[in-house]
């Protein structure tokens, strides 16, 4: 099986004192082709890679429209003025993740 490709582009499109918006561009869901299942947000204090990717809070879990380029979502409930680092994982319909 091949899994998804990696979210591109993930970029800040607004912030306030609690919450961030961000965009990101949509995977596939066997490398670039096809439409993942779902995309996995995660954020923390500490820059996020494979190995801990799991450990990081959840921002939540989010799934795209057929044919969509990108999307946007929000996370709220963050500290003020505290530095975040965001990773965004697809995922295909047996749960192979990027």
């Amino acid at each position: 099986m091949i899994p998804p490709a990696p979210v591109n582009n993930l970029t800040n499109l607004a912030n306030g004192v609690d919450w961030i918006s961000l965009t990101f561009d949509l995977s596939g869901d066997d490398g670039a082709m096809g439409t993942a299942s779902f995309y996995e947000v995660r954020y923390s204090k500490d820059v996020i890679d494979d190995s801990n990717f799991d450990k990081a809070e959840n921002g939540g879990y989010f799934t795209s429209k057929e044919g969509a380029q990108n999307f946007e979502f929000t996370v709220r409930d963050l500290q003020f003025s505290t530095p975040y680092y965001f990773a965004v994982k697809a995922f295909d319909n047996v749960g192979n993740g990027s």
